[in-house]
C-alpha cells in the first residue's frame, strides 16, 4: 500500500519502513551520538517513500528547529512527522475529491450539484444542507470553490 492510499486517521510507519528508516537515520547520525540535522530529516523520511512536499516540508522543519534546535532525535521526528503527513494526505484526498465533484473542469462546483450530494448524507434534512451551503458560499455566488469545500470538509 502506498502512502496515498492510506486512511489520514489511521496513518501509521509500518515495521518493515521503520527498520529502513532508524538504519538511514543511524548513517546520518552527528557526533552528539543519536541525533541528527533537522536539515536532513526531510530527505531521510523521502528516501523511504514518504515525500511532505514543500509547504508541509516546511512547517515539519520550522516546528523541529522550533522545539528541538538544530538537531533531533528520531523519535523526537516521528510525532510531529505523523501530524504533518496526516494533513498532507487529508488536503490530498479532498482535492482528488473537489477534482471528482468537479465535473466541468473549472475549479467550481455548482452549489445545487453539491446539494444533492449533501441530501444523500444520512440524517441530514433539506435545511440542513441549505445551511451548510450558505455558511460555506462565501460570497453568495451559487459556486463553491476548493476553499470554501475544504471548509466544509473540515468543519465539525
Amino acid at each position: 500500500m502506498s502512502v496515498v492510499d492510506q486512511d489520514p486517521e489511521l496513518f501509521e510507519i509500518p515495521p518493515d519502513k521503520e527498520k529502513e528508516l532508524r538504519h538511514i537515520w543511524a548513517e546520518h547520525i552527528d557526533a552528539d551520538g543519536d541525533r541528527v540535522p533537522v536539515s536532513k530529516v526531510v530527505d531521510i523520511f523521502w528516501n523511504v517513500g514518504y515525500i511532505l512536499g514543500n509547504e508541509y516540508s516546511k512547517k515539519f522543519v520550522e516546528e523541529l528547529t522550533n522545539t528541538y534546535g538544530e538537531s533531533v532525535t528520531y523519535d523526537e521526528s516521528k510525532e510531529p512527522f505523523h501530524q504533518n503527513m496526516k494533513k498532507k494526505l487529508n488536503l490530498d484526498f479532498f482535492k482528488n475529491l473537489f477534482r471528482i465533484l468537479d465535473k466541468n473542469k473549472q475549479g467550481i462546483i455548482p452549489a445545487e450539484n453539491l446539494k444533492k450530494i449533501l441530501s444523500q448524507l444520512p440524517d441530514t434534512d433539506e435545511e440542513e444542507v441549505d445551511a451548510m451551503i450558505a455558511a460555506i458560499d462565501d460570497d453568495g455566488n451559487g459556486e463553491v470553490d476548493f476553499n470554501e469545500f475544504y471548509g466544509l470538509m473540515c468543519s465539525e
